[in-house]
């Protein structure tokens, strides 16, 4: 799979979809840790079949990280897209003081 470069990535984020480079960070990363989470699923499988508990328990040790880590950016992201919807609305109404109700802007 081709790595797409920084600055391609940084154009897409802000001006193809609008989201901060936080944002899309977070939610990348939400992504590919809840993908990983399932994949440890299998592997989990695997080492049963095996009657490996040592390696059964190291996969699960990393399944739950994984969990962890990806509540805890679910977090982040939350907490930055509410604080941007909340910008948001300010702006929003000052917009809307600033023009007569007959012409209140487009959206």
């Amino acid at each position: 799979m081709a790595h797409v470069s920084t600055t391609t990535e940084k154009k897409f984020t802000d001006t193809s979809t609008g989201a901060s480079d936080v944002a899309f960070d977070l939610v990348s990363l939400l992504y590919h840790t809840l993908k990983g989470a399932a994949v440890y699923e299998k592997y989990l499988h695997d080492s049963e079949d095996a009657q490996d508990q040592e390696l059964t328990q190291f996969l699960r040790d990393c399944q739950q990280q994984d969990k962890l880590r990806a509540e805890r950016a679910k977090g982040l992201l939350c907490y930055r897209l509410a604080k941007s919807e909340a910008r948001h609305d300010t702006v929003d109404e000052r917009a809307m003081e600033s023009f007569p109700a007959s012409d209140s802007p487009s959206r």
